[in-house]
């Protein structure tokens, strides 16, 4: 639960962020003569309100966001089946998909930002695997100046694998390569994804997307 700032800015309004920020955003409010212009009528990217409507908070990257809208976009996590990290993202800096980075998220970032690393460095174990004695920063995607790839094989590691988290135990697991998965053709896409050790030890457990996920991989 978020606070109001109690500060006072220098145009004499009060801050519309929130309590224990390091820094304030711009003055909010829709009357400020000394307001940024193009902040004057800001909305938040993700509920379209206006900012003086809520609490805001100006992120790292100078993007202005509800306070809850925003974090509640990191408490929902990925919105389709396979774990993907775009909510860690300024979704206003894309494609440079800069972090979602707030002194006073740093509580609620911390657990997805350990999950990504953890899959991150299995996803680069994978990618050094299936590129054998050659060195990924060799690779053609992270040699091309147009990808987003340009040496950051990591980014192209996250982008060749699939990872799911199974439904019944919650752990996340590998699941072979996006590619494979996209030819793949789901019958039932409604039905959870569930890892190997779940489904060998629960006989009733029959799905198309169990027996395609076949290798947990992350304890």
């Amino acid at each position: 639960m978020a606070f109001p700032c109690t500060r006072t800015l220098g145009c004499g309004h009060t801050c519309g962020g929130v309590r224990g920020e390091a820094r304030c955003p711009p003055c909010l409010n829709a009357h400020c003569f000394r307001a940024d212009p193009p902040r004057l009528n800001g909305t938040c990217p993700i509920c379209l309100e206006s900012h003086d409507e809520e609490l805001s908070i100006q992120l790292e990257c100078s993007h202005i966001y509800h306070y809850d809208c925003i974090t509640a976009q990191i408490e929902r996590r990925w919105t389709g089946k396979r774990v993907s990290f775009e909510f860690l993202h300024c979704s206003l800096c894309l494609p440079d998909a800069r972090p979602v980075q707030h002194n006073v998220l740093n509580d609620i970032l911390a657990a997805p930002a350990e999950m990504f690393l953890t899959i991150a460095m299995e996803a680069m174990k994978h990618l050094v695997a299936d590129n054998p004695g050659v060195n990924v920063m060799e690779l053609e995607k992270t040699r091309d100046l147009s990808t987003r790839f340009f040496q950051n094989p990591m980014a192209l590691a996250m982008a060749t694998y699939s990872f799911y988290q199974c439904s019944m135990c919650e752990r996340v697991y590998f699941a072979g390569t996006v590619q494979c998965e996209d030819q793949m053709v789901m019958e039932d896409d409604s039905s959870p994804f569930v890892c190997t050790t779940c489904t060998q030890t629960n006989e009733a457990v029959v799905s198309l997307q169990s027996e395609y996920m076949c290798r947990c991989q992350m304890s």
